[in-house]
């Protein structure tokens, strides 16, 4: 059993990402889906996808094709209900770069300190 459900949640994620690449790809601008989190029944996805340019406006152009998303993985998967599916923004890229910056600007103070001191 524990295979099956390995096996089906793999398929979900494949078939997720298979759309949004082949089938959206122009609609919502370049997209990575950095995660797909399936529930163990089947009855709920979770996807984490970043955007590598605006990604406010981009995001806002996937939720409003998750009516499409659900259909076309409806369409590839035979289970007994299609999933609802739930788009997240995964902003870590962002904050990462934020907190590179931040501690760029706090090595720069601290050279800056010590060469006072000296």
């Amino acid at each position: 059993m524990a295979n099956q459900q390995k096996r089906i949640k793999a398929l979900i994620d494949k078939n997720i990402r298979d759309i949004l690449q082949f089938e959206l790809k122009n609609e919502v601008g370049f997209l990575t889906v950095t995660s797909v989190d399936v529930s163990d029944d089947y009855s709920f996805v979770r996807i984490y996808v970043s955007f590598f340019t605006n990604p406010n406006e981009n995001f806002k152009k996937l939720s409003r094709a998750k009516g499409f998303v659900k259909s076309s993985l409806a369409k590839k998967i035979s289970l007994r209900r299609s999933p609802e599916i739930q788009f997240i923004l995964d902003d870590g890229f962002f904050k990462e770069q934020r907190i590179e910056k931040i501690l760029k600007q706090e090595e720069e103070e601290l050279k800056e300190i010590k060469k006072d001191e000296k």
